[in-house]
């Protein structure tokens, strides 16, 4: 599986997903989780996104 982002943002999109509507289908393709996992991060910015730093994948 190939993850688009480093660190953090891998995993918030993972979590995305996994919690989106789309958790039962979302490894239908890589450019698909691709294009939400950019949704994700675009998504946390646009919420905030001040977490960036030091905040935890917990």
């Amino acid at each position: 599986m190939s993850f688009h982002g480093t660190g953090k943002a891998e995993y918030r999109c993972f979590t995305f997903i996994r919690h989106d509507v789309l958790a039962s289908q979302w490894s239908s393709t890589d450019d698909e989780f691709a294009i939400h996992c950019d949704v994700a991060v675009v998504e946390e910015a646009a919420a905030g996104g001040d977490d960036v730093h030091g905040a935890r994948a917990g």
